[in-house]
Formats: C-alpha cells, structure tokens, sequence
C-alpha cells in the first residue's frame, strides 16, 4: 500500500478509535488519583510510554504489509469489547479496549522490528496491569487467596507449633489468633511479581515453554512471598510487626524473595532481536479498509451510545427491615443522598440507614441485595473516596455474628468506629465482600445484606457496653423481622 494510501485509511479510523477511547481512560486516569481504588497504575502507565519511546527512538523499521492489517483488526476487536462493557455497564471490561489499543498502536510502529525491539503482545499485557488489577482481585479473589495462603502458613507454621489451629481464615496462635485479612491475601504480590514479569517479557523471546515457566515462576513467587510474610508475623512480636513501619519492612523482604524466581527465569531467557519482515500484500484493497474505517467510526458512535442492560441488577431482596425502635432506643430514619437513589433505583437492592438515640450516635446502615457482585464490597471504598484514612483492626471477638472493625478518621480528623457483617438470607455469613461472592456463586439468588454500624471512636472506648448491647438487639431484630 503506498503510503499516501495507507495515511489516508488511518485517518478513517482515528475518529472511531478517539470515541471509543474518551470514556475508559476518563474512568482509567481516575482510578489513579481516587482514594477508593487505591492504584499505582500511573507508575505503569509511565513504564509503557518510557519503553515505547526508548524503541521507537532506537532506529527505524523495517516494512510490514501486515501490521495495519493485523492492527484494524485488533481495533476491532476492541470496539466489540468496549460495546460489551457499555452494555453491562461495567467499566473493567469498557476498559480492556485499552489493552487492544495498545498492542495495536505497537504494531503499527512496528516494535517487534526496531533496532532495541519490544512484543507488542507484552507492552500491552503490561498497560494491563494499569487498570486497577488488584481492586478488581482483591474484591473477587481476595477470599480464595486468603483461604490458600492461611492454609500454607499453618502447614508451615506447625513445624514450631504442633497444636496450632485454623478456623477459616484465623491462625489460633499460642500468643492470640492471628487473621489473615485482606493485605495478606496475596493480591498485590501477584500484581507487583506479574507486572515484573511483563515487563520482563517485552525484551525476552519466549516460547511455549518460556511461557509456562514464567507464569510458574510467578505463581510460585506470589505463593511464596505471601506464605514468608505470614510466617514472619507469626514467629516475630506480631503487634508491633503489624503496625508501620515495621509492616511494610515485612512485606518488602518478603516480596524480594519472591521476586528472585520470575528473575531467576529471566537471566535465562534469550534477548529480543529484531524480528524479519514478511511483505505480504493484504488481503482487502486499501479503498475497502477505506470504507470499513468510515463504518468503524460510525458505528463507534452508535457504541458509545448504547443502552446500558446490566445483568447483575438486583430483584427484590426481600430480607430484613430496621426496626424503628432497637431495645431502649427510638430510631430516626435517613433519607438516601440522591446518588443513592440514583443507583439502587438503577441496579435494584435496598438501602436502610437508620439514627438511633443512643446518646452517642449510632448509626446502622443495611444494604440489602441479590447481586452482591455490584452492591456489596467493604466501607474502605466509600471512605476513602470521600477521604478519609481507613484502617482494619481485624475481626470483633464476642460479637454475635462475624464482624469486621474498622477505625476510620475523616478529613477533620474525627475518628469512627466502623463495624461490617454481611449475613444472608440463608443464615451464612462472611468477614469479606470476596466471601461473599464465592459463597453467592454457589447459591445464586440467595438475597445477602452488608449491616454497617458506625459509631464515634470514643463512645465504645468510654463505654463498650452500650454498643455491645446496641449489637446484640441489632441481630436479633434481624433474626426476627427475616423469619
């Protein structure tokens, strides 16, 4: 295609491409400066763009007749899976397009055959990991993670301990038990080591064999990683291990001994060279791509318009109600923020929140829903995209059902006492939104609820008591309203 031609049928494209991609790096860019998701994907961001300027800055390229082909194509791709995430109204999948675009955009500047070259296929699994990778783990895999890794760490740590226990996700040490939470699922290892090994991947040559041995490598590393971090907390003074710095030194050392095995693999793998280009004429007359760039963006704006049809929308939970009076204490009910009303008017479920004159301002919040996937995840993320500065203490001993405390303090710099339990309607109960979904999935239907008290910090210090009996009369007003 002479390169007149070939300017001409990008140009076609360009407009489609611009469209389909406004909306997910609007979502994308923020995920990295909201509080909520929690992300470094900027840092990655950045990694991409330096090792696309450093191959495209070693020196030209030979031709390739097929790398525009195999780049439309790609784009192609990519609007049916942005269609897909505007369809189900879900912005992950909206921004998995993303992905494309990049292998894509590497095709064509033709990274594979510069002088320093680079696998577009692995520059794009590495922007990949700019997406928010670990919310997304940690809010579906957490749950599992946490399971294997407290099931490692006991086989382990019973070499010291014989008569060690678990219960769940609970090391029952000689010292105090021991909750494997959320940080120790193993989640950002297996983000931190797989990003490593991308990048990795962009100068290596890997074949089949390569492939598996690198996704071993970085398995085995995360596997180890998170296993030595609990070790170490078990067998140190895990108080003040828990606490930073010193919790951050753990999980580095821990890290850097996972890391060796992805890297012990790399020193073995051969550089990148240049790869030869085969002229091959493409299959369709460049006035036919031509025409398909202009129905490309056309349709682009058909996409980016379509109407949403979730599929995770709620049907009527049907479960439990707030009472409006809790043992000794009057409630008084609050009205949802129009955001609120909004979204469960959008996806289905049900939200309570309920003021209850306790003289020291409790508050109970039920979110009740059949599509727990899209209703249901911990209060870190409310928190702290409204900015506060949330930490999990672990779960509540003695509380009647499984609950989870958090303290969190808010930009005035007050201190909350948060509390969560997720109960269904089935009677199970879980510590986490991911157990949640694990246990939903094998009971699809089953309508669950988040009940969230949050109360001041300093009322349950001065007198535990009253919200333990604010507890108490909470579940069993449940217990009676759901039978």
């Amino acid at each position: 295609m002479p390169p007149m031609q070939r300017s001409t049928t990008h140009w076609t494209w360009l407009p489609g491409l611009v469209v389909l991609a406004v909306e997910p790096v609007r979502w994308l860019v923020r995920t990295w400066t909201d509080p909520a998701y929690d992300s470094d994907g900027a840092w990655v961001a950045l990694l991409c763009l330096g090792v696309l300027v450093r191959c495209v800055t070693s020196g030209p390229a030979e031709r390739d007749d097929t790398a525009l082909r195999r780049a439309l194509w790609l784009w192609l791709g990519a609007a049916a899976v942005r269609l897909l995430g505007r369809v189900l109204d879900v912005d992950h999948i909206a921004a998995l397009a993303l992905v494309a675009d990049v292998g894509a955009l590497a095709l064509l500047l033709r990274t594979s055959r510069r002088p320093w070259p680079v696998a577009p296929w692995a520059l794009a699994g590495l922007f990949a990991m700019a997406l928010p990778v670990q919310h997304a783990l940690q809010q579906l895999a957490s749950w599992p993670l946490r399971v294997a890794s407290t099931v490692t760490a006991a086989s382990v740590l019973r070499g010291v301990w014989p008569e060690l226990r678990r219960e769940g996700t609970v090391l029952l040490l000689p010292d105090g038990p021991l909750s494997v939470a959320l940080p120790c699922s193993g989640a950002s290892g297996l983000v931190l080591l797989g990003t490593l090994a991308l990048a990795i991947a962009c100068r290596r040559r890997l074949d089949r064999s390569a492939w598996l041995l690198g996704a071993a490598a970085v398995l085995a590393g995360a596997w180890l990683t998170n296993t030595l971090r609990i070790v170490i907390l078990a067998l140190g003074p895990t108080e003040q291990w828990l606490l930073e710095p010193a919790h951050t030194v753990v999980g580095l050392v821990a890290l850097a001994a996972g890391a060796a095995l992805p890297l012990w693999v790399a020193r073995r793998l051969p550089e990148r060279v240049p790869e030869s280009a085969r002229h091959v004429a493409a299959s369709l007359d460049h006035r036919w791509w031509r025409l398909m760039g202009l129905a490309f963006s056309a349709a682009a704006l058909w996409v980016v318009q379509a109407p949403h049809r979730p599929l995770d929308v709620s049907a009527d939970p049907r479960t439990a109600q707030l009472p409006a009076v809790l043992g000794p204490w009057l409630g008084q009910p609050g009205e949802p923020t129009e955001q609120e009303q909004r979204y469960f008017k959008q996806y289905g479920g049900e939200l309570q929140r309920v003021r209850y004159d306790t003289g020291a301002g409790h508050t109970v919040l039920l979110v009740s829903t059949t599509a727990p996937v899209r209703h249901l995840h911990s209060p870190r993320a409310c928190l702290q995209g409204a900015g506060h500065t949330v930490e999990r203490l672990g779960l509540q001993p003695g509380a009647p059902e499984p609950t989870v405390v958090w303290r969190s303090v808010d930009p005035d710099g007050h201190a909350w006492r948060v509390q969560t339990t997720f109960l269904s309607a089935a009677g199970t109960t879980a510590d986490s939104a991911s157990e949640v979904v694990w246990r939903w999935l094998a009971e699809p239907g089953v309508p669950w609820m988040l009940v969230e008290r949050v109360t001041p910090w300093e009322a349950c210090q001065v007198e535990p008591g009253r919200c333990e009996a604010l507890d108490h009369h909470l579940f069993a007003s449940l217990e009676a309203s759901s039978l």
